[in-house]
């Protein structure tokens, strides 16, 4: 009979909880603008020295986006809860950009699709294509890379969000979700680390000229017109598709699925293996 009233007590709880969501959205004619001036507000930092490196951590950023300056001079815009904390500076040649929530006290929030009154939005502004290094660590959101941009080195790292990368790159690239899909489109590096637990793994025109690997626990990966000198290529559940630019020495592996690639030849290496899944690869005419 106890259990019974605690558990009868938390569903109203929650249906109170449910309600009080619904009202507000509703009580903004369902509007996200209206929701988030009333719980959002806008920063902006202009930043006057140059940088050549770019440092972005924070906690639930919904959404990081990086485009070109209109000026010299770089601009980082924040759209934050406003008892949240938000930071952008250049020091030691570096542009730092920081969130991170606080909750003093009890004050109301929700998360429902895309009403949510805890997400970060970080829209960068750079003046310069070129840059030396950029790190991106956040406890969940999007990061959105443009090709109007060059790094000589780049990590992303997001526990629940979608990467999306088109930007050159000179050197290494990491890119690392938890939860989310990982796109790499009509870019080039010397190497490649993609890595996800639940999502796909997608290359649109990408070539490395050293190694590409990818790996993700639950999706698939698929590769479109892209290649590099050695490809190793992991899933647990999914399957492996795509056409590649160049000869292969192919090893594969599935243990529930089929397998199909072209004969092997050359030196590059390829390895394809999916646990539970197809494989399924040819060279491009």
């Amino acid at each position: 009979m106890k259990h019974k009233k605690i558990f009868i007590t938390g569903i109203a709880v929650f249906s109170a909880g449910l309600i009080a969501c619904f009202s507000s959205i509703a009580a903004s004619g369902f509007s996200y603008s209206k929701l988030q001036s009333e719980y959002m507000e806008t920063r902006e930092y202009e930043i006057t020295d140059n940088f050549k490196k770019i440092d972005l951590s924070g906690d639930k950023m919904n959404n990081i986006v990086f485009e070109r300056s209109n000026s010299s001079k770089a601009k980082v815009v924040c759209t934050v809860r406003k008892n949240s904390q938000c930071d952008a500076k250049s020091e030691s040649d570096t542009l730092k950009i920081s969130s991170k929530t606080e909750k003093k006290g009890w004050s109301f929030s929700f998360n429902f699709g895309p009403f949510s009154s805890d997400s970060t939005e970080i829209k960068v502004y750079l003046p310069s294509e070129s840059y030396d290094s950029l790190t991106v660590k956040s406890s969940w959101g999007n990061v959105n890379m443009p090709a109007d941009f060059k790094f000589n080195a780049a990590k992303i790292e997001t526990s629940s969000g979608n990467i999306n990368w088109s930007a050159q790159i000179s050197t290494k690239a990491e890119a690392e979700t938890s939860a989310g899909n990982i796109r790499f489109s009509n870019m080039t590096a010397e190497n490649l680390n993609l890595k996800t637990s639940a999502g796909n793994i997608e290359l649109n025109n990408t070539v490395c000229k050293n190694s590409l690997e990818a790996e993700t626990n639950m999706g698939n990966i698929n590769f479109n017109h892209s290649d590099a000198k050695s490809i190793n290529a992991e899933s647990n559940m999914g399957n492996i598709r795509g056409t590649l630019l160049t000869g292969k020495q192919f090893s594969t592996k599935t243990n529930m699925g089929s397998a199909k690639v072209p004969e092997s030849t050359g030196d590059q290496k390829c390895e394809l293996v999916t646990n539970m899944g197809d494989i399924d690869v040819s060279i491009a005419k």
